[in-house]
C-alpha cells in the first residue's frame, strides 16, 4: 500500500525487512551448515583413508610373507637343482623369477640354467638376511640384471618419465631361502603389476563406486615415481608424487596424510615409506579416496535440508 506522500507504507517496509532477514539468515545458516557438513564428511574420509593405509600395509606384508613361504617350499624340494623343475616351481608359485645361488661359485643360476654375474642386486639381497629360515623384503633391481633374468622383465621396468627420460630399475618383492645345495631367490616385480595394488584396493574399498568408477586408488612408487597403480588414467605410470609428500616420506621417512591433487582429481591421501632390507627408503606405498563422493553426499543433504 502506498501512503499519502507517495512512499511505501510502514507495513510493506516491515514485511520487506522481515523477508530480507529470513532470507539472509537462511543463506548464512546454509553457508555455515554446508561448511560444517563438508568439514565433518572430509574428516571422516581422511580417517577412513588413514585406516586404509594400515590395511594396505598388512596386505603388502602379506604378499611378502607368501613370497617367503613359496621360496622356502621351493627350496625344500628335492628337485630344486634341476633347471626344468625350477621353472615348474616358478610357474606354480606365480613368480616372475626364481633363481638359484650356488655359494661355491658365487654365481646365480636361473631356471634355464643360465649363469649370471654375482655382482648383481639379487646376490647382495641374499647376503642381507637370514636365508636359513627364509626372509623377504622390498628391493630395487637394475634393468640390466632383470634383462639377464628375462627380457620381458627388463621391458616392464622401462616406464616413461618427463622430459624423455625412462626408469632403469624395478621395485620388487624378493625372498631368499636355503636350498639343498645353495640358496633360492624369488622375485615378484612390482613395475606395471596390478595384482598387488588391486588386492589392496579391494580390501580397503571393496566394490564401492561413484559414477561407475571405483572411489579408491592405490599406488606404488620407486623413489618418487609411480610404477604400479589403479588410478584410472592410462598415463599415470611414471608420474611423480607431490613434492610435499616426497619431502616427508622420502626425505624424512615419515607417514604423510592430507588432501592432494592426483592427476587432476582431488583425493584424501595417505602415504608411507617402503624400505629395503638395510632400512634405506626406496619407495612409497600410497592410498587415496576421491573427494567427489563425499561432496555429493554434502550436496544431497543440503538440497534435502532446503
Amino acid at each position: 500500500m502506498v501512503g499519502g506522500s507517495g512512499g511505501i507504507s510502514l507495513r510493506a517496509k516491515v514485511m520487506a525487512t522481515f523477508v530480507a532477514m529470513v532470507l539472509g539468515g537462511t543463506a548464512i545458516s546454509t553457508l555455515l551448515g554446508s561448511r560444517i557438513i563438508t568439514q565433518e564428511l572430509l574428516a571422516h574420509e581422511r580417517k577412513r583413508v588413514y585406516h586404509g593405509l594400515e590395511a594396505a600395509n598388512l596386505v603388502y606384508r602379506g604378499h611378502l610373507d607368501r613370497l617367503r613361504l613359496a621360496v622356502v617350499e621351493a627350496g625344500a624340494s628335492p628337485r630344486a637343482l634341476e633347471p626344468r623343475a625350477l621353472e615348474e616351481l616358478r610357474r606354480r608359485h606365480r613368480l616372475d623369477a626364481l633363481v638359484l645361488l650356488d655359494p661355491r661359485s658365487r654365481e646365480l643360476l636361473r631356471a634355464e640354467g643360465t649363469r649370471l654375474p654375482a655382482r648383481g642386486g639379487l646376490l647382495a639381497f641374499a647376503r642381507r638376511g637370514d636365508v636359513q629360515r627364509g626372509f623377504a623384503a622390498t628391493a630395487v633391481l637394475a634393468a640390466e640384471e632383470l634383462e639377464q633374468l628375462s627380457p620381458a622383465l627388463a621391458a616392464r621396468v622401462r616406464i616413461r618419465l618427463a622430459r624423455g627420460r625412462a626408469l632403469r630399475a624395478g621395485l620388487a618383492l624378493c625372498a631368499a631361502a636355503r636350498a639343498r645345495e645353495g640358496y633360492l631367490l624369488g622375485v615378484l616385480l612390482l613395475n606395471r603389476n596390478s595384482t598387488v595394488v588391486d588386492e589392496i584396493r579391494e580390501v580397503i574399498y571393496g566394490g564401492e563406486m561413484h559414477e561407475q568408477v571405483t572411489i579408491g586408488a592405490v599406488s606404488l612408487f620407486l623413489g618418487e615415481h609411480r610404477v604400479a597403480s589403479n588410478v584410472r588414467r592410462e598415463d599415470a605410470l611414471g608420474t611423480p608424487v607431490a613434492p610435499e609428500v616426497a619431502h616427508a616420506v622420502l626425505g624424512r621417512g615419515e607417514r604423510w596424510g592430507g588432501r592432494a591433487n592426483v592427476l587432476g582429481e582431488w583425493y584424501a591421501t595417505a602415504y608411507e615409506p617402503l624400505r629395503d632390507p638395510g632400512g634405506a627408503i626406496i619407495g612409497i606405498l600410497g592410498v587415496g579416496m576421491q573427494e567427489a563422493p563425499y561432496l555429493a553426499v554434502r550436496t544431497n543433504m543440503m538440497v534435502t535440508f532446503l
